[in-house]
């Protein structure tokens, strides 16, 4: 019994780092309506390397996945394409970019009274990946916060992934429109993007680096003691 119980103790250690570590699941004040992206031929079929794409992907609205916000997804150009990791290849699922400049583009009216939005996404470590937001048909906005850290720990060629995470914020500024622009490298594996609207701003949601560090730290630790108090066995 002790020992089951030491294991649920390191499994609920581990949980803020590793279940589904890709997104970090962030929480705003007030009103909020999100949309969750997640890469595999599991949820999106057709989306072969070269072939022609719908005009738009609709965000997954089948469990656990959800959709609450008015957007689309599009593949802007090259032969950008979405594998289950299936096929033979090395990549784990994702979307793969398969020429250079090939971008992904979220296209989106505001579902509320857009103050808060933000933006991560999982993807291969070592990729220098470019995000953008343009709002009303093509205004700039630098983001107000950026967190960087680690993302999942099943990515291209086994390695960790990396996690972006962006925050804008836009009190008093009234969206009609709004648009993401993902900028990636040939073969970047990109495995899971997530929109969060809010109506509600009150300062940094996305955590510190330092922070998400200490949970990783925090899971290591417990996993160490499990494996420690069962080797005493």
């Amino acid at each position: 019994m002790k020992t089951m119980q030491r294991i649920a103790l390191a499994a609920a250690l581990l949980a803020p780092v590793f279940s589904h570590a890709d997104l970090l699941n962030i929480t705003l004040p007030g009103t909020t309506a999100q949309g969750t992206w997640v890469f595999n031929d599991t949820y999106y079929t057709g989306y072969a390397y070269g072939a022609a794409w719908p005009s738009a992907m609709a965000p997954i609205t089948s469990a656990p996945y959800s959709s609450d916000i008015n957007a689309s997804l599009n593949r802007l150009s090259g032969d950008g394409y979405i594998t289950a990791g299936t096929d033979g290849m090395l990549y784990t699922a994702g979307f793969y970019p398969g020429a250079p400049g090939t971008v992904l583009e979220i296209s989106a009216t505001p579902s509320l009274d857009l103050n808060n939005l933000i933006f991560e996404m999982d993807f291969s470590e070592t990729s220098p990946v470019t995000v953008s937001l343009t709002y009303n048909g093509g205004t700039i906005l630098a983001p107000t916060y950026t967190y960087s850290g680690p993302g999942s720990s099943s990515s291209e060629m086994g390695g960790d992934s990396d996690m972006l995470a962006l925050q804008w914020d836009l009190t008093g500024i009234t969206v009609t429109d709004y648009t993401i622009t993902i900028d990636a490298p040939i073969h970047t594996g990109i495995y899971a993007i997530s929109v969060v609207e809010g109506d509600t701003f009150d300062g940094k949601a996305i955590p510190e680096p330092s922070t998400y560090a200490a949970l990783a730290g925090l899971g290591v630790l417990g996993l160490a003691l499990l494996r420690r108090k069962l080797s005493q066995k």
